[in-house]
């Protein structure tokens, strides 16, 4: 299984809540980037999304492929965080995927995205659970 599937069964995964489902589709020392976390461990950083948002909804925009054959892919997406205090927050950004050798886990996930309209909304006790 390779790029857009494995793409689309994380996505479908985050909608769902489902941690265990996404722990399968990455490799086991995979990291994640992200702009409120910094870099994490794939579980570390999921398990901090899904304990300080009740619902995380993404829809796809659009699909970039690497043009040097690379085993990586870009989705944009605009999110919908449902956060635990009952504020809605909704903004555009982007998640890079890259593979591993064998293309059938993710190895990192780098996700862009503006903080200024989230930073307000996501306490720094909670921000700091993930460091």
């Amino acid at each position: 299984m390779y790029g857009f599937e494995l793409c689309r069964q994380y996505q479908d995964a985050i909608n769902k809540g489902n941690l265990e489902q996404i722990m399968t589709l990455f490799a086991e020392n995979a990291s994640v980037s992200a702009p409120l976390t910094g870099r994490s461990t794939a579980r570390k950083f999921h398990e901090w999304l899904f304990g300080t948002t009740k619902e995380t909804i993404t829809r796809l925009r659009c699909v970039f492929q690497s043009l040097d054959n690379n085993a990586s892919l870009a989705m944009q997406l605009h999110y919908t965080w449902i956060l635990n205090n009952g504020k809605t927050l909704e903004f555009d950004g982007v998640m890079i995927f890259e593979f591993s050798a064998d293309r059938k886990t993710i190895s990192k996930l780098t996700i862009i995205y503006d903080t200024e309209p989230i930073r307000t909304h996501v306490s720094q006790h909670a921000l700091a659970a993930i460091r």
